[in-house]
């Protein structure tokens, strides 16, 4: 099939025209698109969770803005047809109400309630019920902001336990549970790099007990334009129809001629000032990410070390809606696709929350896309 669709463009045409209407019907479900780098991120955590299914909790770790939230979310839905038990912020000074509270009812008589972390290990929401149901997954975001002392007891406690063990915490008053299936646990975490420095280390005694996958930005290219296509996706409408002047949309070809077998081709060129609005805009999404993530940019050459954002960027969630915003307001507004990107980044990129140099370089950016 893939070699078919090398070779045949009324084929590749129909198969890519297929992939989008699949992700416009997944956006509008669960709000996430299981594009192929995401597909393969959830083979691995599947292969985790599932298949190995030792119960060692999963850390996905990577740079802020690609998705670990998101994604973990949609692997919960998508693995138990429900959203992952999560916890609240109070649990950064206290873990203990993750797993419960004991509670006393009006004979007096203790009981503990459950709390999330509690019900997806159970499958209970409180040590009265008789019958348990089936778990489900467990989710930290942020997970080395956590007390060390009580994340180690919790990962030492949970890693490598299988479904039907019993299982016991102090925040259980002396009580014990079988171990519930489809209980899984992923935690997710900025770790700290040469970049950010600040970012606090996970004890060493969790990290390893943890099993790790690093999550990636979407990946932007002439070969793989997996970002442009989610983009895309946001666009279309109930009827498959993207409802934008068609100059405005897809990336500019240029002939290439070889000389040694005199034969020409076309490519898509890769001049950050060519192609449609929505081309350009998917490439300075790009661009704007692997500038904070310190790596070769448009701007390199020209700026050097000086072309690295320091705070700001775009998470694929964020551009997302606002194509969706586009599309369900401004366009039947009239307002042009390049007029209401072109202030969406510079909203974004004039906040003050971000450093001078920041703004000064993504107005930089929005130059070199022509946007």
């Amino acid at each position: 099939m893939q070699r078919m669709e090398r070779e045949d463009p009324e084929l590749s045409a129909r198969l890519s025209f297929e992939r989008l209407c699949t992700y416009r019907d997944q956006l509008k479900k669960d709000g996430f698109i299981w594009t192929p780098s995401r597909e393969k991120l959830f083979d691995k955590i599947l292969g985790h969770l599932v298949i190995v299914n030792q119960n060692r909790p999963l850390l996905l770790y990577g740079e802020t803005g690609t998705g670990k939230t998101r994604l973990a979310r949609a692997v919960s839905r998508r693995l138990t047809e429900r959203a992952p038990y999560e916890v609240g912020e109070e649990a950064k000074t206290d873990i203990r109400p993750l797993l419960g509270l004991r509670s006393i009812d009006k004979d007096k008589e203790t009981f503990v309630t459950y709390g999330p972390l509690g019900q997806a290990v159970t499958g209970k929401k409180s040590s009265r019920d008789t019958q348990a149901g089936s778990g489900g997954i467990f989710y930290m975001d942020e997970m080395n902001g956590y007390p060390p002392e009580g994340l180690r007891s919790l990962i030492k406690q949970l890693s490598g336990r299988r479904a039907g063990e019993e299982i016991s915490f102090a925040a259980w008053a002396g009580n014990s549970e079988k171990l519930a299936p489809e209980f899984g646990f992923i935690g997710s975490a900025n770790l700290p790099s040469e970049k950010h420095p600040d970012r606090a280390e996970l004890p060493v005694e969790v990290a390893r007990e943890l099993g790790s996958l690093e999550v990636d930005y979407p990946p932007q290219s002439a070969k793989d334009p997996e970002l442009y296509e989610m983009i895309l996706a946001a666009l279309m409408d109930q009827n498959d129809r993207v409802r934008v002047p068609k100059a405005e949309l897809p990336p500019e070809w240029k002939e290439v001629v070889d000389a040694r077998t005199n034969t020409k081709h076309y490519e898509i060129d890769t001049d950050p000032k060519a192609g449609g609005t929505l081309w350009r805009f998917a490439e300075f999404v790009s661009a704007i990410q692997k500038s904070y993530k310190g790596k070769e940019n448009p701007l390199t050459d020209a700026l050097r070390d000086a072309s690295y954002l320091r705070h700001a960027v775009l998470d694929p969630g964020l551009v997302i809606s606002w194509l969706q915003e586009y599309r369900k307001s401004a366009m039947r507004a009239h307002e042009s696709l390049k007029g209401f990107l072109t202030t969406k980044i510079a909203e974004w990129g004039s906040q003050k929350i971000y450093p001078e140099e920041d703004r000064n370089l993504i107005k930089k950016f929005q130059e070199e896309f022509r946007l």
